[in-house]
């Protein structure tokens, strides 16, 4: 009986030692979690799939405005100049126009 005693008091001392130390860790990752700058961190990746969202957007704006613009007529004169970029004017020709 007495062996008995001593493992469950081993047992219950070994219990109380890793939550003692489950204890320590989980305050200091709360201290670190509350310590932590988000937005730092998600500032630089944010910024990157704007950028991407905007470029994918206009991509595909580009493709949609080069069909509609085979079904509707042209404004008069050239839109694209010799290096295949818009020409600057001042009143879009283009069907769809986004900001973004």
């Amino acid at each position: 009986m007495e062996i008995f005693a001593c493992k469950i008091d081993y047992s219950i001392h070994r219990k109380l030692l890793l939550y003692q130390e489950r204890c320590f860790f989980l305050v200091h990752e709360k201290k670190f979690i509350v310590d932590m700058d988000i937005e730092a961190l998600w500032k630089e990746e944010i910024q990157v799939l704007g950028k991407e969202n905007k470029r994918y957007v206009q991509e595909f704006l580009s493709v949609i405005d080069g069909i509609m613009s085979n079904f509707a007529p042209a404004a008069p004169g050239d839109s694209y100049s010799y290096s295949g970029t818009m020409r600057p004017s001042k009143h879009a020709s283009s069907l769809i126009h986004a900001e973004v």
